[in-house]
């Protein structure tokens, strides 16, 4: 499935910077049947956020992607699932991280 995730707009201060630097957003794959309002947990998986920060001179907005594993949420060494992503920001933070 193809899906977008937009945060902000909100201003790169220090603390945020370093958010950034050493945290991650945490995703979980759920499962819902047609006739329960519940869902049930079937992985997780973590996307760290450091990368954002990585830009330069001539990179000053780059798009950055990878292949995100999750783990079963009954045994993390297993993984059950894969997702593609890609990410940049609206505009370069290049002097904000400088």
């Amino acid at each position: 499935y193809d899906s977008l995730l937009s945060f902000g707009p909100f201003e790169l201060s220090d603390a945020v910077l370093e958010h950034l630097a050493t945290g991650s957003i945490r995703l979980e794959l759920q499962a819902f049947a047609s006739s329960v309002s519940a869902s049930y947990l079937l992985g997780r998986a973590n996307l760290p956020l450091a990368t954002l920060l990585e830009c330069s001179q001539q990179a000053s907005n780059p798009t950055f992607g990878g292949t995100l594993a999750f783990a079963s949420s009954h045994d993390a060494r297993l993984q059950i699932a894969t997702v593609d992503y890609k990410a940049r920001w609206r505009r370069p933070i290049l002097e904000s991280v400088q």
